[in-house]
């Protein structure tokens, strides 16, 4: 009698699990192999805002990057080395910095227009990176080559100083992993099953100092896609330091605010589908002068960012 209870309770148990009335734990963690190939597809949109004494000042800066990845190497730990290559570029800057606030940030308009420049040089570049199957990076690789590159091809050899300083702030070990990060660092530590949620703090920025604690929540995983929730408290990276400019010292202050999105992922590569987040912090610039004549300076700002995140296999 007890023989046929527990055949019957088995029965049951996976008459359940066909009729999806019981989702069984899955894991979710990057599983490619050496040769795949994929291409990403990056779209951001951020528009930062502010009022320093009585005048609005506003940046909206739209980027759109395309990169092709292909996986090298994955070795026993399933840690990837993945060369990068920047594939496609696009810049659309829109800025108007009141007059006052010109002061601090003389050239800010020029420097975008560098940026844009800089990075058209790029194309056709490549560095490598060691991601853990979790998706934190563990290493960022070709950097100098990447620099001799892009040096090499400069046709206006007067911005090889500008050239090399862009790729000292922005292709930093800490600058690439907070960038590569923000998009991957979502992986849980253990196998979850629908409805599970899992934490996890984040850095993702280097140029505005904040920091992330992120929810997420399977929402689903059919058709071998897993669907994610995200929710994110955002606030200040308290270990950061402050910049100095010129006769000038900047940090940022009382940071707050929120963030929400949706992830898939495919699970057969456990590598992201797409990803759409939006956040919104506020907080103050604070910028202390050497001159005592002008002494310490608060600036209201908010900021607004976007982004979309589309992988296509190659």
């Amino acid at each position: 009698m007890k023989k046929k209870v527990v055949i019957l309770v088995l029965m049951l148990y996976v008459c359940s699990i066909l009729s999806g009335c019981i989702k069984i734990p899955i894991k979710l963690s990057i599983n490619d192999k050496k040769g795949d190939s994929f291409k990403v597809e990056i779209d951001r949109n951020q528009k930062i805002t502010s009022n320093f004494n009585g005048e609005n000042s506003n940046v909206e800066l739209k980027v759109r990057e395309g990169f092709l990845c292909n996986v090298i190497n994955v070795d026993d730990i399933k840690d990837s080395d993945i060369k990068v290559t920047f594939d496609s570029i696009n810049f659309i800057n829109n800025i108007n910095v009141s007059d006052k606030l010109k002061k601090y940030i003389p050239n800010a308009d020029e420097d975008l227009k560098k940026l844009s420049q800089i990075y058209s040089s790029f194309l056709g570049k490549s560095f490598k990176v060691k991601i853990a199957e979790n998706g934190k990076v563990k290493k960022v690789m070709g950097i100098d080559e990447l620099t001799m590159a892009v040096l090499k091809d400069l046709k206006d050899k007067s911005k090889e100083q500008d050239v090399k300083n862009f790729i000292k702030k922005e292709f930093s070990e800490n600058a690439l992993t907070a960038k590569i990060e923000k998009i991957t660092l979502f992986y849980p530590e253990k196998r979850v099953s629908q409805n599970t949620q899992w934490r996890i703090r984040n850095t993702p920025s280097t140029k505005i100092p904040i920091q992330s604690v992120n929810e997420y929540v399977l929402k689903d995983n059919e058709d071998k896609t897993a669907d994610i929730s995200i929710k994110s408290e955002i606030k200040k990276n308290e270990s950061a330091q402050p910049k100095n400019i010129g006769d000038v010292k900047l940090s940022f202050e009382d940071i707050k605010g929120s963030g929400s999105g949706n992830i898939s992922v495919n699970l057969d590569k456990g590598i992201i589908k797409n990803t759409d987040i939006q956040s919104k912090y506020k907080g103050n610039i604070k910028i202390v002068s050497m001159d005592p004549n002008t002494g310490t300076q608060m600036i209201p700002i908010t900021v607004e960012d976007k982004i979309n995140v589309h992988v296509l296999n190659q």
